[in-house]
């Protein structure tokens, strides 16, 4: 747990009779331990093996060593540790790349300002391509029909578990048949614990939750965009696209937005196919709305919580 600032120290029990009481920590930028960190000069740590020792400095090379204390006295002191705290980051801008991890994996996708509002946007859906510095493909669509660029469909306040992927056919099961990652077994709680895309029925509202909880996304714990990014709301929406008439205006648009149709919540196919349709956070009665995109128009719809569509984020 190495950061700008901090670090972990760590060390193995000790073994003694009569027990160990607790330990002491030295920290030091000096390997000879000429002078201590503050408050590091045998610091009492407790009856614990870790320590997570703060205040440093970015981009320095420290050094810690460990007592053990009894009945008996103090030990020795233990092996020295190094430690390099890592270089101060580069505060951001909108337009700088971001790594994040996503559906278990470290992806870098780009940000782009919108002169339309001059909100910083992720340049590209969630699970469309990562960008890469050496592959000139991966730095804007090509067109708003560029499937690399098409991203995940999410079923609305679910996290990314797996369930979104758009390329949905598990591995071949060991009959030789593939099977379809998607069942009829409503959820009851945010996490599912399983990446199968849910099927949803009239009892629970056409969601794939029981309960119908609005809670979910930016709320609860589930928003899928990084840390200090959310999935936008209406008015997020709304103001973005004041000037966008249909899905051609929203490709020429900041964003490059991109049409992937959606998926059907209640068999799981492909629907909507040549339009884009993006999840908003805000939510109406039992249901939620989205941002739409057409040949012929832009705007919000409301849809059910089991369908799976698009998600772009915005910077808070």
């Amino acid at each position: 747990d190495v950061e700008e600032n901090s670090f972990m120290a760590n060390w193995e029990a000790v073994t003694a009779d009569p027990a160990i009481s607790h330990y002491l920590l030295d920290v030091s930028t000096d390997s000879e331990f000429s002078s201590f960190v503050d408050d590091y000069e045998q610091r009492d740590v407790g009856y614990n093996t870790n320590h997570q020792v703060t205040d440093l400095e970015p981009d320095t090379e420290y050094y810690y060593r460990v007592y053990a204390v009894n009945d008996c006295g103090t030990s020795d002191f233990s092996d020295v540790v190094s430690v390099e705290t890592e270089p101060e980051s580069e505060p951001f801008e909108c337009g700088d790349n971001i790594t994040f991890t996503y559906n278990g994996e470290d992806v870098t996708y780009g940000t782009v300002e919108s002169s339309e509002t001059g909100r910083c946007w992720i340049d590209r859906n969630l699970g469309a391509v990562s960008y890469d510095e050496a592959n000139p493909d991966t730095h804007v669509p090509e067109s708003k029909f560029d499937y690399d660029f098409y991203g995940d469909l999410f079923q609305w306040g679910r996290e990314d578990d797996g369930h979104q992927v758009i390329n949905w056919i598990s591995s071949t099961e060991s009959d030789g048949e593939e099977q379809s990652r998607v069942t009829n077994d409503a959820a009851t709680n945010d996490q599912p614990g399983h990446d199968n895309f849910i099927l949803a029925v009239f009892a629970n509202n056409f969601d794939w939750r029981e309960d119908n909880n609005n809670n979910r996304w930016n709320i609860g714990d589930n928003n899928p965009c990084p840390d200090g990014w959310y999935v936008p709301t209406t008015d997020d929406w709304e103001a973005e696209s004041a000037d966008w008439d249909n899905s051609d205006d929203a490709f020429a648009s900041d964003l490059k937005m991109t049409v992937i149709a959606y998926r059907s919540g209640g068999n799981g196919l492909f629907n909507g196919i040549g339009n884009g349709y993006y999840w908003t956070s805000s939510v109406f009665d039992e249901g939620s709305y989205n941002f739409e995109i057409s040949v012929g128009s832009a705007g919000i719809s409301g849809y059910y919580r089991s369908l799976g569509m698009s998600v772009r984020c915005v910077k808070e």
